[in-house]
């Protein structure tokens, strides 16, 4: 029986003055439910736990415990469920194997097999209870809860995969099985198709092997990886329906994005936000997998939902290498001219965004022109710096423009050292207003510092 809340309190009803009311006293902190995440903040030299609460006497408010278990549980019970398919999964599974390569002399019939089964789904069950045994930290920090995701991603496969390595091997029998894991077994058949995709590479540079042979072998190699469907070579995964190309390439495996693209996976296949690999690999700095998919025929002037494209990703986020690879192409100078929505240019960007390398490398690289290009509000590239409170970069590009830039207004009338002043940084109005002074003196020639003083 569920307790009340009055079973929890203590009477004192003989202590009011009105005798007809029931008043009972309840211990501190109760009755309150927890709202919202919980957050860590600094108390003095400590870091403390807040919890945001109200009252609240709803017998079926979450603990604190509850809350910070939350996502633990989420993904325990998504492995419970995952342990419940693999066991439907390998008894349909181990049936259609066996009517190809039943072998009773080896001990490949139905009796040894559902033995295997029996061990292989023991093994899952015991990859669920080490996830159990894990803190709660594991789940709640991003990167940690990533690396517990992609442990059972797959597990359905790795599992009957490894049903298979016992009906294709012959000295592999239901007393041995358990001598090696089903992740080595995944391992080590994986390495086997690894060795044949990269003997086709080799085979195809020497004029030995068909591309054909060389697709087919990427196919099955990424079919076993689980990185492509049976019917579908560019199946979107996940809630921005990134393909699994596209993962590759942010991620900055080099060698699963060759390979993926060996497979016949669409270079320039978008997601939900209109975003290639290419720029997902130029955004996230990834020099290698950028100049693969360039090499491939992936389209650099792409521009995304927000009509962004790879330089002006690279140039936003400091990706120094990609900027420089992207300018070098055919038609870099194209490149860099084009705009997004609010008409902002790379330089725009990476001006906005502080990233004085980018900047750097940008002027030294870039005609001048470029930098005099005006964004939908008016605003240049000095504008975005000065408004952002970026001083060096301000140098750089009140260096390369000159006058010429310093005096670009904005839709309202502002110089950039007007805007710096609007905005708050004094410091940055301070050396464009030195910048534009020493500008008058050098008009003024030869009237040395009685220029200034008229």
């Amino acid at each position: 029986r569920r307790r009340r809340r009055a079973d929890v309190a203590l009477q004192v009803s003989w202590l009011s003055q009105y005798p007809s009311e029931h008043e009972m006293l309840f211990p501190p902190l109760s009755n309150l439910e927890v709202v919202g995440p919980a957050s860590l903040e600094l108390f003095g030299a400590s870091e403390v736990v807040k919890l945001n609460v109200r009252v609240n006497i709803n017998l079926k408010s979450l603990t604190r415990e509850q809350i910070e278990s939350r996502r633990k549980t989420l993904h325990l019970e998504s492995l419970n469920f995952m342990i419940q398919e693999i066991d439907r999964d390998l008894h349909s599974y181990l049936n259609e194997l066996l009517e190809k390569h039943r072998d009773p002399k080896l001990y490949k019939d139905e009796g040894n097999g559902l033995a295997v089964v029996e061990k292989i789904l023991n093994e899952c069950v015991e990859l669920r209870n080490d996830h159990e045994a894990r803190p709660d930290e594991n789940y709640n920090e991003n990167h940690l809860h990533r690396v517990q995701v992609k442990e059972i991603s797959n597990i359905q496969e790795i599992a009957r995969n490894k049903l298979n390595y016992w009906v294709m091997n012959a000295g592999v029998t239901k007393d041995n099985i358990s001598s090696i894991s089903m992740f080595q077994v995944w391992n080590l058949e994986s390495g086997k198709l690894w060795v044949k995709y990269n003997e086709s590479k080799r085979a195809a540079r020497e004029n030995k092997e068909t591309e054909v042979r060389v697709r087919q072998c990427a196919v099955n190699l990424s079919k076993f990886l689980g990185y492509l469907g049976d019917d579908v070579v560019d199946q979107p995964l996940g809630h921005d329906k990134e393909t699994s190309l596209m993962h590759a390439s942010s991620q900055g495996d080099a060698r699963l994005t060759e390979l993926l693209l060996d497979a016949g996976c669409h270079v320039n296949f978008v997601n939900e936000h209109g975003d290639t690999a290419l720029l997902l690999a130029a955004r996230n700095g990834h020099t290698d997998c950028l100049s693969l998919l360039v090499e491939r025929n992936g389209n650099p002037s792409h521009a995304n939902h927000q009509e962004e494209t790879a330089l002006m990703h690279s140039s936003k986020y400091g990706q120094l290498e990609c900027v420089q690879l992207l300018l070098g192409l055919s038609n870099g100078d194209e490149l860099i001219r084009q705009k997004n929505k609010s008409g902002a240019t790379s330089i725009h960007l990476a001006a906005d965004n502080g990233q004085e390398h980018v900047v750097l490398f940008l002027c030294k690289r870039v005609p001048l022109d470029v930098f005099l290009m005006r964004a939908n509000s008016g605003k240049s590239c000095l504008h975005y710096a000065a408004g952002r409170g970026h001083l060096r970069t301000v140098q750089l590009l009140a260096e390369k423009g000159g006058r010429d830039l310093c005096e670009i207004k904005d839709n309202q009338g502002r110089t950039a050292e007007e805007f710096a002043t609007k905005s708050d940084f004094p410091d940055i109005s301070d050396h464009l207003r030195k910048l534009h002074l020493l500008d008058y003196k050098l008009d003024r020639g030869g009237r040395g510092e009685e220029s200034v003083a008229d």
